[in-house]
């Protein structure tokens, strides 16, 4: 493997990031000079067409405001108002979290209800739809790809239009089951986000079927572009790492709570292996000169709990 300004050559061993790592993902939809491919995603998993559709968008600070102090942070990863003024998050969560739903309607109604500055009328509130891609499956009850959330009544003869909407997508009950040619938009982009791993080799050709969507033979382009450049790939092994971690310190807990006569602090919070921890590669970023909003999109760390920790580093 050989390194020319910062791009590595991609051969067949080297791994490819695909749209499961959350730099991969940030860094595609979640800045203003990848907005078209923004666009394009939410056009095609909102079905929007004609007067709907959207044509220009706002990538906003993923970080929601604190309003008191003690408020709880939270970040999305891509936070996006359209023309019309409407206001979207798109969110990709890989691993199971028994309190996704709950988290996910924390971000939404933050978004929706943090829109008014004082005296402002209520008549100035804009729709607010929340866009959940899983890698896990979220309800087991329910063998449909995409399930939408809305306001109605009981009986679901009145809908409460332009409020907030969500919208669970399952990329695990997403199959491939038709020729490429005849698939709708809605699966077209599905298709490329859970492929991503072969579609971002500098070798590998999209099928006319995808070619023929707009958005995604530049979006791809981008994703192989990325992949063959070394400095974001350390980005991108980082949020690898931290993801591991988080992963062996979820399995590393269910097995220490499973072993009787330990205490339960000790056991929760040992880690087999030698994995680094989040903080570790926040670290080892920081002191390489790295900005901090680039760390945490590195680490999934939080940008208070981020500058908490690094105030205790000392760059050399």
């Amino acid at each position: 493997m050989s390194e020319t300004n910062n791009n590595v050559f991609q051969d067949d061993g080297l791994k490819i990031y695909d749209f499961y790592n959350d730099f991969v993902f940030k860094w595609i939809f979640g800045q203003q000079a990848n907005a078209r491919f923004t666009i394009c995603l939410l056009n095609a998993l909102l079905d929007l067409r004609g007067e709907s559709i959207i044509q220009k968008v706002t990538i906003m600070n993923p970080f929601n405001d604190r309003q008191v102090h003690n408020d709880k942070l939270s970040i999305v990863d891509v936070k996006v108002q359209d023309g019309a003024g409407h206001l979207y998050i798109v969110e990709l969560q890989v691993l199971p979290d028994e309190y996704f739903i709950k988290r996910s309607l924390f971000y939404l109604t933050r978004l929706y209800g943090h829109q008014l500055k004082k005296g402002q009328s209520y008549g100035m509130l804009q729709p607010a739809t929340a866009i959940s891609l899983l890698g896990f499956d979220l309800f087991q009850e329910s063998r449909r790809v995409q399930e939408i959330f809305s306001f109605r009544n009981q009986d679901n003869s009145v809908a409460l239009v332009d409020t907030i909407q969500l919208h669970y997508i399952d990329l695990t009950k997403f199959h491939e089951r038709q020729p490429l040619a005849p698939r709708s938009r809605f699966e077209k982009w599905l298709h490329v986000l859970k492929f991503g791993e072969i579609y971002g080799k500098i070798t590998a050709e999209l099928e006319d079927g995808l070619k023929s969507e707009e958005g995604i033979t530049d979006m791809v382009n981008e994703l192989k572009k990325i992949n063959a450049d070394a400095e974001k790939r350390e980005l991108m092994e980082a949020r690898e790492k931290s993801r591991t971690y988080l992963i062996s310190q979820k399995e590393s807990s269910f097995r220490a709570g499973k072993r009787e006569g330990r205490a339960e602090g000790k056991a929760e919070g040992k880690v087999e292996g030698k994995v680094e921890s989040k903080f570790e590669i926040a670290g080892n970023f920081y002191k390489l000169g790295r900005p901090l909003e680039e760390i945490c999109t590195a680490t999934g760390l939080g940008l208070d709990e981020l500058k908490k920790y690094l105030a205790t580093v000392n760059r050399p």
